[in-house]
This record gives structure tokens, sequence and C-alpha cells, in this order.
């Protein structure tokens, strides 16, 4: 089974973590707009303020994954690609 998630938020760390429960051999792509490893957005006003470092941030690190789960750090999922049609 091939599966690709776009979007490394909460949900889409959400849905990829399920995905390795109901299905640990499925091929994964995770695809993010983001240029870096997953991190709790919710912290942003945080960070900003100085209050917690780039390290209290992230989420998990993409190592701490299986080598089944390929990672696309700074690409966009195909709908948003100029001329992509839309559905």
């Amino acid at each position: 089974m091939k599966i690709v998630i776009i979007g490394l938020s909460a949900a889409g760390l959400s849905a990829l973590e399920t995905v390795l429960r109901v299905a640990p051999e499925a091929e994964i792509t995770a695809v993010s707009e983001e240029n870096r490893q997953p991190y709790c957005r919710c912290l942003l006003t945080q960070y900003l303020g100085r209050e917690v470092g780039q390290d209290f941030m992230a989420i998990r690190n993409t190592d701490h994954y299986p080598k089944n789960v390929t990672w696309l750090l700074g690409e966009t999922g195909p709908a948003d690609r100029p001329g992509a049609k839309k559905p």
C-alpha cells in the first residue's frame, strides 16, 4: 500500500502515526511545504517572544520514524503547484 500525507501539522502527523499503527508495512510519503522538522505551531508566539527555544518546539524528529516513511520537506502538494488542475 502506498500513502501520501500532505501537511505535517498535528493532523498530518496524527494521520502518519495512525497509518503506521494500522498498516506498518505501507510505503508512506510525507510532504510539507515547511523545509524543517515538524514543530508545534501553537508555540509560535512563545518562540517569537523568546520564551521557548527552537528545540522545545519540535514535535518529533523525522529520524524517529521507520525507513518506509519518505520525507519531502520544502515541497508542496500536487494541487498547490502552479498550473495544477483543481478538483
